[in-house]
């Protein structure tokens, strides 16, 4: 969480292909992508959101309501969650035709 904090991005690309878990959360239950976004890390935040199943990106929406430091920051966060899970499901539903 602290490479995220600090904007470190080779570092926390090191943690991920190690195999850190993206989701966890500190005793606050603030997790890294909370902390990238709260210093506007937001290459970071993105980088962190590839890695995400669709059930932690759930959570981090969830997390996003119930965890509020500054609008600007829930809403750049939210809008890059809610994108990439608009994405995920459109892949979804596409192969989904392409089979039936």
């Amino acid at each position: 969480m602290m490479a995220c904090q600090d904007g470190d991005i080779g570092r926390v690309k090191r943690l991920i292909e190690s195999g850190a878990d993206v989701s966890r959360t500190d005793n606050a239950g603030s997790s890294a992508l909370h902390y990238a976004g709260q210093e506007s890390h937001f290459d970071i935040a993105d980088l962190l959101i590839r890695h995400m199943d669709m059930e932690q990106l759930l959570k981090e929406r969830d997390r996003i309501m119930k965890i509020s430091s500054t609008p600007l920051m829930d809403k750049r966060l939210w809008d890059r969650i809610q994108s990439s899970i608009r994405k995920r499901i459109s892949m979804i539903m596409t192969m989904w035709l392409l089979l039936y």
